[in-house]
């Protein structure tokens, strides 16, 4: 009997070990892909959506994921563009976990005094280059088919009372050419299409300031106040600052970071229906249309802030993916 209980002491050993190296295996396999993927832990996504910068794609994705993958997403209804209240904050995160919330409202930064003793939401945005992005706002201001009817006439009407300014039944860029002489505020990238990059990178104090009284907000002071405190806020509050140029590669990124919402999103996003997935008219844009809007210093800040992140995207894209860039763009 004793040569038995020696042989099954032995077998127990050799299972015991062999058991524990596949843990260890497993442990470090984990530690591992962490360090290599940053898969980023957290059941609260809060995606402030700029606008036509790739958000109705990324809206109709994040819908099927979330049953695809269980989460309850929320478009958040309600006025555009305002900054976000405590009781707002406190409805975001009384949702059943885990939870996508998105809306057109600013960063919630992720030492706000709204967030002090709550759970610290994983911040998301998407942004897209600013001409571009603007020209795409001055086309769906009028565009039936993108919104309703009624909305498209009441713009249309709008520009109509703006005379000359209003660049009624105008090409975008027959509107920009004539802008430097006729309509100068016109070349500003916030005018005409009233959808203000830093009223989603910005908090509520520092938009009230960048907009506000004092010096211009085209004045190197507040230009480079917003460019600073942009940056900050993508370096300190954003998990991920995705660029709409590079949609497929966000995509495939914020699958690695965050699979608890995205698992399966390059699969959905290749099924989408193509007109999601298009710029429509906003590359046709003139060299001399780029060149009125780039050398306008109230511009400098968009543009710069967009050239930021486009170089912190390909920075996390690259290292983690390692893979060639995509030109497939989201609307």
């Amino acid at each position: 009997m004793a040569p038995f209980f020696l042989r099954l002491h032995i077998l127990l050993l050799r299972v015991s070990f062999v058991l524990l190296a596949a843990f260890s295996g497993q442990v470090n396999s984990f530690v591992n892909n962490n360090n290599n993927y940053g898969t980023v832990k957290g059941n609260m996504l809060y995606y402030n959506r700029i606008s036509k910068a790739g958000s109705s794609t990324m809206l109709a994705l994040a819908a099927e994921l979330a049953r695809k993958n269980h989460f309850h997403f929320v478009n958040a209804p309600g006025s555009r563009y305002h900054q976000p209240d405590i009781l707002e904050v406190r409805r975001m995160l009384a949702l059943p976990r885990p939870s996508f919330y998105a809306n057109h409202h600013a960063i919630i930064p992720l030492s706000s005094p709204l967030l002090k003793g709550r759970p610290k939401p994983i911040n998301i945005n998407m942004m897209r280059e600013p001409i571009a992005r603007y020209r795409s706002a001055y086309d769906y201001g009028i565009d039936a088919k993108s919104r309703s009817q009624s909305s498209a006439h009441k713009a249309v009407e709008r520009r109509k009372r703006q005379g000359v300014c209003g660049c009624a039944g105008l090409d975008f860029n027959v509107c920009a050419n004539r802008a430097p002489t006729q309509c100068p505020r016109n070349t500003q990238l916030f005018t005409l299409a009233g959808q203000r990059t830093f009223k989603f990178l910005l908090n509520s104090t520092e938009i009230k300031y960048f907009l506000g009284n004092g010096s211009s907000r085209c004045s190197r002071e507040k230009q480079m106040f917003a460019y600073t405190k942009a940056r900050e806020h993508i370096d300190h509050d954003y998990t991920f600052v995705g660029i709409s140029e590079e949609f497929e590669l966000s995509i495939k990124y914020l699958e690695k970071v965050l699979p608890q919402f995205f698992s399966g999103a390059s699969k959905l996003y290749a099924q989408l229906p193509r007109e999601r997935v298009t710029s429509h008219a906003s590359d046709e844009l003139t060299e001399r249309t780029k060149q009125i809007f780039s050398t306008d210093p109230c511009n400098w800040a968009n543009l710069e802030i967009y050239k930021y992140a486009t170089q912190q995207f390909h920075k996390k894209v690259n290292g983690l993916l390692m893979r060639p860039h995509s030109n497939t763009r989201g609307r």
